[in-house]
């Protein structure tokens, strides 16, 4: 069984032709038969020729991938791009012990697969007389036929909105797939998603306005914020930290959804997902 849980805050800054957006927090993965902890943190993302051109985001940094039960850790190198499209998803990567010392790297591109070797230290201490060679242990899948219809999105996340999937009978009405302005995206009906997202953020506006009004502070249904500590942050973990609220999963079963606000409505009235026939 595997747990995983994190926090995410993200900040931005506009640079005239590309746009980076900052992410701080971490994120958990728990395997709960081998109690093995892996904590990591996020790189950044940039979408480039924002004003002129086709734009494109990459992603780029450094990013710490640790183990918090052995002491081992990986440093992975996402490297920017200035443009041309065969340096876009290059990376690296090195894996460490505990005593920090390299034992794997790891090289390629998050665009076309990645491989691992031993290094020469590593590859001594278990009696070899070399190195072997480096090993693909990742291959990116290939696109969906009509990848291009689908703004090149995997088969995976086409399928996070997927409007017939069993799940959506037990998710809240403020659950984004419910936004119709999405939806209309995906499905290449580029005026009908103006004109919803637009009623969508003047919705909100009216909503903040009144809730300023009335003197009302916002607070979210499902998390509360907390000190950093209370959750086992690392001392160079940045960003802030927030504690689920497990009301959630009673009203889940319940199917009460009474506390949520109303988000996406046309006076009222509810507006179902549109599905793909």
């Amino acid at each position: 069984m595997k747990v995983v849980y994190g926090e995410l805050e993200t900040k931005s800054k506009f640079w005239g032709k590309s746009v980076e957006v900052f992410l701080y927090g971490c994120e958990v993965l728990r395997t709960k038969p081998w109690g093995d902890e892996f904590r990591w943190s996020r790189a950044t993302i940039c979408v480039s020729d924002v004003i002129l051109g086709n734009y494109w985001i990459q992603v780029y940094g450094k990013v710490k991938v640790m183990n918090a039960k052995t002491g081992e850790y990986a440093m992975l190198n996402f490297k920017p791009c200035r443009g041309r499209k065969q340096d876009r998803g290059l990376c690296d990567a090195v894996v460490y012990d505990a005593k920090g010392q390299e034992v794997w790297k790891i090289d390629g591109s998050v665009h076309e697969s990645l491989t691992v070797q031993l290094t020469p230290r590593a590859a001594a201490a278990r009696k070899l007389h070399s190195a072997p060679p480096p090993e693909v242990i990742w291959t990116k899948e290939p696109y969906p036929e009509d990848a291009a219809m689908q703004y090149w999105f995997t088969r995976f996340a086409i399928g996070l909105n997927d409007p017939a999937d069993p799940i959506m009978a037990h998710v809240p009405p403020t659950d984004t797939r419910f936004r119709q302005d999405q939806r209309a995206l995906e499905l290449g009906e580029f005026n009908r998603s103006t004109t919803e997202k637009l009623r969508l953020e003047e919705k909100q506006r009216q909503v903040r306005r009144e809730r300023a009004a009335r003197g009302i502070k916002y607070e979210p249904l499902w998390f509360k914020q907390v000190d950093p500590n209370s959750l086992a942050h690392l001392p160079h973990e940045k960003g802030m930290a927030w504690q689920f609220n497990p009301d959630y999963w009673r009203r889940a079963e319940q199917r009460d959804w009474s506390v949520c606000p109303d988000l996406y409505s046309v006076d009222g009235v509810p507006v179902p997902p549109t599905n793909v026939e």
